[in-house]
């Protein structure tokens, strides 16, 4: 029933708005209309007032829906930045004896190897290092817990390597205590694991992600 109701409701909204849009023009053009005809002020101040409705109602509307899709697009970028990063540590990592860089110039170890992604061509490399929704100069923190090299690593594809943090430079390192004290995208955190890949994690899931090369992972997104 749910989903039949939101259906309902959503082509309910939308029908208003393509007759208000397409009202729209009507109204501007009744309004120019009375001016040429010198109808008295009555008679298009009441399509003007309709007007201006019908702009407020398609504003009211449309916004949250253009600030939920702007939520969603800095998610998306953020999560291309940590991927990009997470695959700058693995090249370092191959071309240093799969070892991870030293822990307080990680940052400036990989710098060499961080690109844009073949969908972000444009984006500039300083730009890898901020996250979208981030007020940060740098958006990332490498994991304290990491051990020296890959090797030592348990399940690389859950330990977290890369995680969300207000950082003022590229080699900030750091534990878990220092993710942002509200998450930067609605309700997720973002994270890049030991072996490249990154996701998203719901804030009330973070405590079960594996921090220090322990695997306790379950049934997670």
């Amino acid at each position: 029933m749910g989903g039949i109701a939101y259906f309902i409701g959503m082509t309910f909204l939308f029908g208003f708005l393509a007759v208000a849009v397409a009202m729209l023009p009507v109204s501007i053009y009744r309004i120019v209309v009375s001016i040429r005809r010198r109808e008295p002020t009555g008679n298009h101040a009441g399509w003007l007032a309709y007007s201006f409705i019908t702009l407020a109602a398609y504003g009211l509307v449309l916004c949250p829906l253009f600030m939920s899709a702007r939520k969603k697009a800095e998610n998306i970028m953020c999560i291309h930045n940590m991927e990009a990063l997470g695959l700058g540590m693995l090249q370092y990592e191959q071309d240093n004896d799969e070892k991870f860089p030293p822990r307080h110039r990680w940052g400036d170890a990989i710098a060499p190897y961080v690109k844009p992604g073949e969908d972000f061509q444009s984006q500039k490399p300083e730009d890898i290092w901020r996250c979208p929704a981030s007020t940060s100069t740098v958006g990332y923190a490498y994991n304290s817990n990491l051990p020296k090299s890959v090797d030592e690593l348990i399940a690389p594809a859950e330990i977290v390597m890369l995680f969300e943090a207000d950082a003022n430079n590229r080699n900030v390192v750091a534990g878990s205590t220092q993710l942002p004290s509200r998450p930067r995208h609605p309700s997720l955190d973002n994270f890049a694991f030991a072996d490249g890949h990154a996701r998203s994690i719901p804030r009330a899931d973070t405590n079960r992600v594996d921090w220090v090369n322990k695997p306790i992972v379950v049934g997670l997104p």
